[in-house]
């Protein structure tokens, strides 16, 4: 794990935050009519103080994670083992949460009605799994809620790639928009406005 970058390297952080604050108005223009104004409120609310966020995200419950865990980058088939499943594009892996993966890649590449029906049992049975694994002192409620936290974090790869990324390509340009759309509709289902202002104030009040 040592050799691992660390998503909680401060250097790192504070690119990330410079970045998104560079990116966050052309993404916006680019989302006008794919992101709510709830959403694009929580990430105008997140430009300053995103460098805090990434690093308390990253401090939490670490585990080696895949950073860009979707279904593009995954392969499904009999000859790839037991699992039949196996995972590609490994170049943004480290060290952070990993309910970031858990949480990217059930908002960003399940259909909303489809996520609203299988969340908890999908989070639920990841928790189980923890557990089995030897994981402690690991409530499902922290679970949860670290999943809740992540699951707003995808904003940084909705504003890097919406706002300083040429795809290239029609279907590029389709699946970053169909990503942020499915995005926005959790955070607005997983967030009532007010604790989304709470979490905000905290991280503003942190980053002073």
């Amino acid at each position: 794990m040592a050799a691992l970058f660390d998503y909680a390297n401060p250097e790192y952080c504070a690119a990330v935050q410079a970045g998104y604050q560079a990116f966050l108005a052309p993404a916006l223009v680019n989302y006008s009519d794919t992101l709510s104004d709830y959403t694009k409120k929580a990430a105008e609310a997140l430009a300053p103080v995103a460098a805090k966020m990434i690093a308390d995200m990253s401090s939490r419950q670490r585990t080696f994670c895949h950073g860009d865990y979707r279904a593009d980058n995954l392969m499904f088939g009999a000859a790839l083992g037991d699992g039949g499943i196996a995972a590609l594009d490994w170049q943004i892996s480290g060290r952070g949460h990993g309910l970031y993966d858990v949480a990217y890649l059930i908002c960003g590449s399940v259909p909303p009605a489809q996520r609203r029906e299988t969340e908890r049992d999908l989070l639920r049975r990841y928790h189980d799994t923890l557990l089995a694994m030897g994981v402690e002192n690991f409530s499902f409620e922290q679970c949860w809620q670290d999943y809740r936290y992540c699951v707003l974090a995808g904003l940084f790869v909705a504003i890097f790639t919406g706002g300083g990324m040429d795809l290239g390509n029609e279907r590029g340009v389709e699946m970053l928009r169909t990503s942020a759309g499915r995005l926005d509709v959790a955070i607005t289902e997983l967030y009532q406005s007010s604790q989304l202002l709470t979490l905000m104030a905290g991280f503003h009040e942190l980053a002073g």
